[in-house]
């Protein structure tokens, strides 16, 4: 939980998706509908992922600790000696 994507990094994650979908919509020749929603797709797929991944214990992805518990009680046991 130390380790959470600042609110900086987000308003600039929000600020290039926005600048990148209004720059691509009106960049476009056609207007097809699958070249006006496939951009926007791709970035809110990626921002889910990154929200997802900022947040190990909740959502889509989940991370098992199991691992990094080994690794503490490993780091305890070396220090002891």
């Amino acid at each position: 939980m130390k380790n959470r994507v600042p609110l900086t990094i987000w308003s600039l994650i929000t600020c290039v998706s926005v600048i990148a979908v209004f720059t691509r919509g009106l960049t476009l020749a056609s207007r097809f509908w699958l070249n006006l929603v496939l951009a926007p797709l791709t970035i809110a797929i990626v921002v889910a992922l990154i929200a997802d991944l900022d947040s190990p214990s909740r959502g889509f992805i989940r991370l098992d600790q199991r691992a990094m518990q080994r690794l503490k009680a490993d780091l305890a046991i070396q220090s002891a000696h």
